[in-house]
């Protein structure tokens, strides 16, 4: 009961984190509508987004403890410590490419994003578990997509204010 509990919530913050994380990348287009109180909104989104996220991370620790029956195996073939080598080799692959984004921010605004991806992997490989592999998987399209939302919100809201902003800025927009 407890893993069927768990897999609700884990769809249900899972779908409302692809929502708010989604509206968060639209202050641009939110403030044509409500002005300048759009970029705190955004921020709220952005935080509660960021609390769903944590409960998908809890909840993948619990369905490492309570899994639930499925078509796949519960575990991968091989020994938990061939997993827990690929979870490191991807973290510290992942680790290596935040540190990049974070000191390349300015030229890379809102890519940073991708060195999350590879975490939710990282963490489905140390929980040794086929099914949050699978899972993770659907983070790809989805900050792809935010990142996508973002830049065009960017692109539109520094085109109004600078005119030809990306083509003077050799099609990167800088964080502001």
């Amino acid at each position: 009961m407890i893993g069927w509990i768990n897999f609700t919530v884990l769809i249900l913050a899972a779908a409302l984190f692809v929502y708010f994380y989604l509206k968060s990348a639209l202050p641009g287009a939110l403030a044509k509508k409500i002005g300048a109180l759009a970029y705190g909104e955004c921020q709220k989104y952005r935080s509660i987004a960021s609390l769903l996220m944590m409960v998908v991370g809890i909840d993948y620790v619990f369905y490492f403890l309570y899994p639930i029956p499925l078509p796949i195996p519960q575990t991968f073939p091989w020994s938990w410590w061939v997993s827990a080598a690929i979870s490191g080799v991807v973290a510290l692959s992942a680790a290596y490419l935040w540190w990049g984004e974070m000191n390349d921010a300015p030229a890379n605004h809102h890519w940073q994003f991708a060195s999350e991806l590879p975490f939710w992997c990282a963490i489905a490989f140390l929980l040794h578990s086929p099914f949050l592999a699978l899972f993770s998987l659907i983070w790809v399209p989805v900050f792809l997509l935010g990142a996508w939302l973002e830049n065009q919100d960017l692109t539109a809201r520094h085109h109004q204010v600078t005119g030809n902003y990306t083509k003077k800025n050799g099609g990167h927009l800088m964080a502001n």
